[in-house]
């Protein structure tokens, strides 16, 4: 893979989406109110979450494949894809398994729950934003975070090779 200034990570879950930026160290999470606009709240988020002023050539993307059983987070990572490639940002899918498979190996976790990760990996909660995105595309920011293992899950996307 060649050599990328700008590295995000993806997590996809029903109702919310986190990023982990790797430059500047950050963490979105996006709580959506309602599938209304889904493809507008995704464009905007990669235009100014991910894209910012950055040179394209330089941000990578890796995202957590979705099951198609799933099918609301299925939709939600194709319909990411398509922006993605439309703003001709590369992209790579990160199979879950594997994520797991090296949550196991570095943490030594034998049965992974996911919301018990937050005991194992640490973040910097300082750098965690979280936004609540309405059907009017209004991207309002608030403190009240209760659970990071989603913001977790896309930092180990993040930093999987």
């Amino acid at each position: 893979m060649a050599s990328f200034k700008y590295i995000f990570g993806i997590d996809i879950a029903k109702n919310n989406f986190a990023i982990a930026s790797s430059f500047p160290e950050h963490y979105y999470i996006f709580d959506f109110q309602n599938k209304i606009n889904i493809i507008k709240k995704l464009k905007q988020v990669v235009d100014n979450y991910i894209i910012q002023n950055n040179p394209v050539d330089q941000i990578f993307v890796k995202i957590e494949n979705q099951l198609p059983l799933n099918t609301t987070c299925y939709t939600i990572q194709h319909i990411f894809e398509t922006i993605l490639f439309m703003s001709e940002i590369k992209y790579q899918r990160i199979n879950a398994e594997s994520k797991y498979k090296i949550i196991k190996n570095l943490y030594g976790i034998d049965k992974i729950i996911k919301r018990d990760l937050v005991n194992y990996i640490q973040i910097d909660k300082t750098l965690c934003t979280k936004y609540i995105v309405n059907e009017k595309l209004e991207f309002k920011q608030t403190t009240l975070i209760r659970k990071y293992d989603d913001v977790i899950d896309a930092k180990i996307i993040r930093d999987m090779s």
